[in-house]
């Protein structure tokens, strides 16, 4: 069989509401790590080194810790907005990477086809029944609600590292066909009509 390369990317379809929405966290953190620059001089300078010193820096070094933690904590939640995907098929071997204002890419789940146990579209019986099983892992790996034009969402089962992982992609059906040409999967074995 001939090599084969297929990717599609979700975008997210509210991006101006997205971007606002990293941008105002990006912001706030750089204010708060701001901040926490600015007390060290404010801790330097009114540092009273007569008297009970230890309690006088307990009382200086937990606003510091407040400012680091909120600015750790304000730049870990930007990345969580303006988010699209990438779904990257090559010969059998699927690459799911998560894309970050168009900037930064991490490449979050990597799978052979022949891992596969079911595949099929989201709002079906068996979806149901595999997302109510004791141990089962949903991931949904796009930023929208509802599909874009000429997609939708479908489902991979598959045992990934050890776990049962029921992937959500939101793709469209000659993505589905390829991974069907390279899985194991019959179309009946599958939940596709």
């Amino acid at each position: 069989m001939q090599e084969l390369l297929y990717e599609e990317t979700v975008q997210c379809t509210n991006i101006k509401s997205e971007k606002i929405k990293y941008n105002l966290l990006l912001l706030l953190g750089v204010l708060s790590f701001f901040l926490a620059v600015v007390w060290v001089f404010v801790i330097i300078y009114f540092m009273n080194i007569n008297g009970n010193w230890l309690l006088n820096l307990i009382f200086h070094l937990i606003p510091l810790a407040i400012f680091i933690a909120t600015g750790i904590f304000l730049f870990k939640l930007k990345n969580k907005f303006c988010v699209d995907y990438d779904y990257i098929f090559v010969s059998g071997s699927i690459r799911i990477s998560k894309v970050i204002n168009n900037s930064i890419r991490q490449t979050i789940y990597r799978f052979n086809c022949s891992q596969l146990e079911k595949i099929g579209p989201v709002n079906s019986d068996l979806f149901n029944q595999f997302i109510s099983q004791p141990g089962a892992r949903l991931k949904y790996l796009t930023s929208n609600n509802t599909p874009a034009e000429n997609k939708s969402f479908y489902y991979f089962k598959l045992n990934y590292n050890s776990v049962n992982t029921i992937l959500v992609l939101e793709c469209s059906k000659v993505f589905m066909v390829n991974v069907l040409k390279f899985s194991k999967m019959s179309i009946r074995d599958t939940d596709l009509k």
